[in-house]
C-alpha cells in the first residue's frame, strides 16, 4: 500500500482537489440569497385600434431587470408611489415609444390607461406601448385620472 501511495502521490493529490471543489461547489451554492423582487416586463404588443386602448403583456424577471427598465425608460416612466400618487401627472410619448407604468408601491394595484385594465404586482412594472395617438387617462384602483399619457 505504501509503495501504491508513493507511486500515485500527484493523482492522489488531484483526486483529493476535486474533492474538496465539489464539496465547496455544493456548500457554497446550498447557501440562497434572499429572493429578489419580481418584475413584469412587455415582452408582446397588441395594437390598438382607438385612441382610448393600450398594449401590453408582461413576463416575470429579477431586480436586474426592474432596474435596468426604469433606467432605459428614463423620461418615459410614470412611477405611482402608496397612495395612488403618479410623478409626473402628465406625460408625453411620441407614437410607437414605449412608456413605463412604475408601481413603486408596497401594495398591488389595478390600473386603467384608457379603457384597458392590468393588475400590477408590488415593485412591479408594466411596459406600454400606445398605438394609437390621443390622450389616455391613467387610474389606480378607485382613484380616477391620477396622471394623463399624451401620445403625439
Amino acid at each position: 500500500m505504501k509503495a501504491f501511495i508513493q507511486n500515485n502521490k500527484n493523482i492522489l493529490i488531484s483526486a483529493l482537489a476535486i474533492i474538496i471543489v465539489v464539496l465547496l461547489a455544493v456548500f457554497l451554492t446550498g447557501k440562497k440569497a434572499p429572493a429578489a423582487p419580481m418584475v413584469e416586463e412587455s415582452t408582446e404588443t397588441v395594437e390598438a385600434t382607438d385612441t382610448t386602448a393600450g398594449a401590453l403583456s408582461a413576463t416575470p424577471s429579477g431586480e436586474a431587470a426592474y432596474k435596468s427598465a426604469i433606467a432605459s425608460h428614463e423620461g418615459r416612466l410614470i412611477t405611482v408611489m402608496d397612495g395612488c400618487v403618479a410623478e409626473p401627472k402628465e406625460h408625453t410619448v411620441t407614437l410607437g415609444e414605449h412608456a413605463l407604468l412604475v408601481n413603486a408601491s408596497n401594495t398591488a394595484h389595478t390600473f386603467t390607461v384608457g379603457d384597458e385594465t392590468y393588475s400590477v404586482g408590488e415593485r412591479h412594472y408594466k411596459t406600454l406601448r400606445l398605438a394609437t395617438a390621443g390622450e389616455y387617462k391613467v387610474s389606480c384602483d378607485d382613484t380616477k385620472d391620477i396622471a394623463t399619457i399624451t401620445v403625439k
